[in-house]
């Protein structure tokens, strides 16, 4: 088990890393759209996401807005498939009644 940090004079202890992606944060009124892009970005764990919010080469970024779209387009068209497939099958049962 973890031990609880200090909280001295209602901060944490100085000992103790920053969080980078700190969910507590008050929300202002006046944030963007872009601004919560950018933090779900660099927050989230999906492979590929962080290459978009960030400022890096415009053809890297590009290639990686296409790769995120084309995985978003298969994830969808499998699910549709599974739902149609789901939704189309019957069941049926059997007995046998020759004993």
């Amino acid at each position: 088990m973890m031990p609880s940090p200090v909280i001295t004079n209602g901060a944490p202890s100085a000992s103790l890393p920053p969080l980078l992606c700190d969910s507590s944060k008050e929300d202002k009124a006046d944030e963007d759209h872009w601004a919560n892009f950018e933090q779900f970005c660099s927050c989230t764990s999906l492979h590929g996401w962080k290459y978009l919010s960030r400022k890096v080469n415009m053809t890297l970024r590009l290639g990686w807005v296409a790769v995120v779209l084309a995985s978003m387009g298969v994830a969808s068209f499998f699910l549709g498939y599974s739902l149609n497939d789901f939704l189309s099958s019957t069941v049926q049962t059997t007995q046998d009644t020759s004993r």
